[in-house]
């Protein structure tokens, strides 16, 4: 029994990336697209650019919350692993890289709107530059 926490230790940081990207995935819905048109769920059916910054910067600000209660559940679980250590340096250790994951991660959801922001703001300069 104990080996097989020891092995499942090292599977956390899998575990909870996985669960987030099957969260995502959940969420994305399928919708059959016809060959002659495209429609943008939630956009006015123009099909603009505007309607798709709109979408994008929804989608950003849904996927910032989603990564916000992510590394809070992810932070939660550190300090219990840390809490429950009871001395155990292997144990503490793991508990010690998911608290350093974690803040990691609060450094890569705060910024990653930004870099998102950029990428979009180019894409749409490229767009009305090049028509």
């Amino acid at each position: 029994m104990n080996t097989a926490l020891s092995k499942l230790n090292g599977l956390y940081p899998y575990i909870i990336a996985i669960a987030f990207m099957v969260l995502l995935t959940s969420l994305v819905s399928t919708q059959a697209v016809s060959a002659s048109t495209i429609t943008i769920p939630g956009g006015s059916g123009e099909g603009n650019v505007d309607d798709i910054k709109e979408i994008l910067y929804n989608w950003i600000g849904n996927i910032r919350m989603i990564g916000g209660v992510v590394i809070v559940i992810a932070i939660v679980l550190a300090g219990i692993l840390i809490g429950v250590s009871m001395g155990n340096a292997a144990k503490r250790a793991v508990g010690v890289s998911a608290l350093i994951s974690a803040v990691i991660g609060i450094i890569l959801v705060m910024k990653a709107p930004d870099i998102a922001n950029y990428i979009i703001q180019e894409a749409v300069s490229d767009a009305s530059s090049s028509s």
